[in-house]
């Protein structure tokens, strides 16, 4: 069997540093999604239901905000 058959286009490279991936978004996407868990364990033993008026637009606006930082599109992530 020819190797070349399946050959791709890429080639290897060194390994790159964990210290220069950029991991802005990472952090800003934690940031985003921790205060949203910490109000859902609120009371969560003692009150199970949870009261969340306009629910469908504050998700999107939630799933806009983090497909903002994901993408680097500052409009987005605000």
């Amino acid at each position: 069997m020819d190797n070349t058959e399946y050959d791709f286009g890429f080639s290897l490279q060194e390994d790159i540093p964990l210290e220069s991936v950029d991991d802005t978004r990472a952090q800003r996407m934690f940031d985003s999604i921790v205060p949203l868990l910490d109000q859902l364990l609120l009371d969560a033993d003692t009150k199970p239901v949870i009261n969340w008026p306009n629910r469908s637009e504050k998700i999107l606006a939630f799933k806009q905000k983090l497909l903002g930082i994901l993408m680097y599109n500052e409009t987005l992530a605000k």
